[in-house]
């Protein structure tokens, strides 16, 4: 399901407010938010959000679990990342 998401999101051009998204209960997200303009796909299991800005580009993934909690993971790509990204997806 993963590979869709990061598709949808990818084609998405809804800019959206990251601090007001589920996903700023994480101090990582919220830290990034400023800094990057953001889009978003989800599905049944997680929301991907996508931020690009002039440090780059990164990715934060809430992944909602059976009890109802959030779990948040941030991470800053590379360019390598975003390479594997375009070549495994076309």
């Amino acid at each position: 399901m993963a590979a869709p998401t990061c598709s949808a999101v990818a084609r998405s051009e809804e800019t959206i407010d990251l601090l007001e998204e589920p996903c700023a209960i994480s101090a990582d997200a919220r830290a990034l938010a400023p800094r990057y303009s953001w889009r978003r796909a989800s599905n049944i299991a997680v929301t991907v959000y996508f931020g690009v800005g002039a440090g780059g580009c990164v990715l934060v993934v809430a992944q909602r679990k059976p009890d109802g909690s959030l779990r948040v993971y941030t991470r800053r790509l590379t360019n390598y990342d975003l390479m594997l990204t375009t070549v495994n997806h076309r």
